[in-house]
């Protein structure tokens, strides 16, 4: 009989795609209920039994004294990876399910530890009763190869992501139009559709880019792709390129070749995880160097 386990991540597109690695080596070992939000949970329904939307009904009544979270599935044990100061959310779930084990841990790594994001939660899952689950051999494995592969890709486009959850981590527009200028070039591009992709947090730069690249300019401007369009352009990419984000997480794992710019994060806690990934830092100043890029961005090409 397979072990019944209840994983409870509320989190952001990024941090809930490093469940992945720990998610494909258990989940033919395991039936998995996963509670987090969207859009993360819907790349990574098909790794689980079940998906459920912590932003839906009930769930936020665990930091409450009267919890009432609406189809809590039954579980032998949770893995829980939020914020419980008062230990409330725990209580609560030990005495909703009982006779299973209930695990609260931090969402993420303490920096003193210096280690990967997928790999403090892989730790935290064997810790809680996984204990099929090599923690290092599974980020190895998500390192080596695809974990998102889907068939059917057509490779051609050139995906730019100028932007992440936090303007901190984010290089200037000034910088992402040379670069996007630069790799549109005929004799970079190589036939391939340079393609801006605009998360929500990126709208506001849709006037300023449309402005300045549209003469001439034989690219496109895709703003706020659904979780099936986003994975439709990226099955269409034949290089990606973007700053330390969510969706630079997704192209990664779906193994297009990956320029990530980091800027104000951590590369150990953060790298993408993938098989063809070229992470670049900034400068000391927080710039980026645009010819750093090209040669990163033709290598990857050259070697497809």
């Amino acid at each position: 009989m397979m072990v019944k386990i209840l994983i409870i991540r509320p989190a952001a597109l990024g941090d809930t795609l490093m469940l992945l690695p720990s998610l494909d080596r258990i989940r033919h070992s395991a039936s998995i209920v996963l509670v987090g939000r969207r859009p993360g949970i819907d790349y990574l329904n098909p790794f689980v039994e079940d998906c459920l939307d912590f932003e839906g009904a009930g769930w936020h009544t665990l930091f409450t004294d009267e919890p009432e979270p609406a189809n809590l599935p039954s579980a032998d044990f949770a893995s829980v990876f939020l914020k419980d100061v008062d230990g409330k959310v725990k209580r609560n779930l030990e005495s909703l399910l009982p006779g299973a084990r209930v695990h609260v841990f931090p969402g993420l790594p303490r920096k003193t530890e210096e280690i990967h994001a997928a790999l403090h939660l892989a730790r935290c899952l064997r810790a809680a009763g996984c204990e099929s689950l090599n923690p290092e051999e599974c980020i190895e494995k998500a390192l080596g190869r695809p974990l998102l592969q889907v068939d059917g890709s057509t490779g051609k486009r050139i995906l730019f992501h100028p932007g992440s959850g936090s303007r901190q981590k984010n290089h200037s527009p000034e910088f992402w139009l040379n670069l996007i200028r630069t790799l549109s070039n005929p004799g970079f591009s190589r036939g391939l559709q340079p393609s801006l992709l605009l998360g929500p947090a990126e709208e506001g730069l849709r006037s300023f880019f449309e402005e300045r690249l549209h003469n001439g300019w034989n690219g496109v401007i895709l703003c706020s792709p659904r979780p099936e369009d986003l994975i439709s352009l990226m099955k269409e990419g034949a290089l990606y390129i973007g700053q330390d984000s969510g969706v630079t997480h997704l192209a990664a794992m779906m193994g297009l070749p990956t320029v990530a710019l980091f800027r104000n994060s951590s590369i150990t806690m953060w790298r993408p995880l993938g098989p063809r990934i070229r992470v670049l830092r900034d400068e000391m100043d927080g710039s980026m160097d645009t010819s750093a890029v090209v040669k990163e961005a033709e290598s990857l090409l050259g070697s497809a």
